[in-house]
């Protein structure tokens, strides 16, 4: 808890599919109502969502542009510095990085992102890695879990480390998969 606020992120994406030029306008899933319904459940709660429907290539937005802190959810972003970090050393990653990187995402540990984060240079690696994964409203800080981002950077993280459209290569995604 950041000076006594607390901030959620949901955060969804699927896959980097065009959209049909015909395609009908997009809906709008998060309703005012339904924003103003988190707000009274969840008083003093930042909540924002991003989510990508590839079937219909529509972006859909809660609070669009709000950025909060990000916590764990910049794991998959240390992940993908990690492994962008190995495929420009044209390498798979080493015994000492896949040691760190199992417990960091199937256990959230933090020890373990904390050594990745400063093994891929802390704020400047993360800075380096952005634009591979579509990020353009995130400040990176010098402590990982203190990092601040909207809801779309997050999201396009997830599409381009797992599906592609960044410059990760397959055996990269194939890896963090």
């Amino acid at each position: 808890m950041i000076a006594g606020a607390v901030a959620l992120v949901l955060v969804a994406g699927l896959a980097l599919v065009p959209r049909p030029a015909e395609a009908a306008p997009c809906p709008n899933l998060f309703s005012a109502a339904f924003a103003q319904d988190l707000a009274q459940r969840y008083p003093g709660i930042a909540v924002t969502a991003a989510v990508y429907d590839t079937r219909t290539g529509c972006w859909h937005h809660l609070h669009h542009g709000m950025q909060i802190t990000t916590a764990s959810v910049v794991k998959a972003q240390v992940l993908g510095a990690v492994l962008l970090r190995a495929q420009q050393a044209g390498r798979g990653l080493t015994e000492w990085e896949r040691s760190k990187v199992g417990p960091m995402i199937a256990y959230s540990f933090n020890p373990e992102t904390s050594s990745l984060y400063a093994h891929v240079g802390y704020e400047g690696g993360m800075k380096a890695s952005d634009a591979s994964f579509g990020v353009t409203a995130t400040t990176h800080t010098a402590t990982f879990g203190l990092t601040r981002s909207t809801a779309v950077d997050r999201t396009n993280v997830a599409l381009r480390l797992l599906w592609g459209g960044g410059g990760l290569a397959q055996a990269g995604r194939e890896e963090a998969w």
